[in-house]
């Protein structure tokens, strides 16, 4: 894998984690296992290398969740505020340096063979939200380090985009809430964050 200069700290930037840094993007099946090893630079297993992601950034954002006053008596005294609903985190990115194969992730549809050699074909337009497990990896350039960014399930949406004289696939990832049973709480889990050094 490249490494990225610009990279060399945290995998998050800007206020309370608003950017996570990632060089590649990969998507996968819906529930695709997390990886236990680092990927390396290689599409890893069931993982389809969607293409370089422009700037190394996913920009979040993270909705409010459901606030709801508890109140009591005539004069409705404020008692307690209870969460209902965690708020969805979303993610923005822009694709660039991008194949056949990575449209196809998009289509739904599968790559045809144009003529000898290893010459694709696919379709472009096609379903307008996919669902699949989602990977972002990057890579600490000073240290060495692996950042992984996974998710079972999400929800993408995607449009093409003008980047200077050239285009992009722009993709918004809706992050569906999981439970990986990692905790004695079970909590409601947007991704998981592994490292390798």
């Amino acid at each position: 894998m490249a490494h990225n200069a610009k990279y060399t700290e945290s995998p998050y930037i800007g206020a309370e984690g608003k950017v996570l840094r990632a060089d590649r993007a990969y998507l996968a099946p819906t529930a695709t296992a997390n990886l236990s090893a680092a990927a390396a630079g290689a599409p890893p297993g069931a993982w389809i290398d969607q293409g370089s992601i422009d700037a190394s950034k996913i920009t979040l954002d993270k909705a409010d969740s459901d606030i709801i006053d508890v109140t009591t008596g005539l004069f409705e005294v404020l008692r307690a505020q209870v969460a209902k609903k965690d708020g969805e985190l979303t993610g923005k990115y822009t694709m660039v340096e991008y194949d056949p194969n990575s449209w196809s992730v998009f289509t739904g549809d599968a790559t045809s063979s144009v003529g000898a050699g290893t010459n694709n074909r696919v379709y472009v337009g096609g379903r307008p939200l996919l669902q699949k497990a989602a990977l972002f990896v990057g890579e600490n350039a000073a240290t060495g380090t692996e950042f992984q960014h996974y998710s079972p399930k999400v929800n993408l949406t995607w449009k093409i985009v003008d980047i200077n004289d050239f285009s992009g696939i722009e993709v918004t990832v809706h992050f569906l809430k999981f439970n990986d049973g990692g905790d004695a709480a079970n909590l409601a889990r947007d991704f998981v964050l592994t490292t390798f050094a």
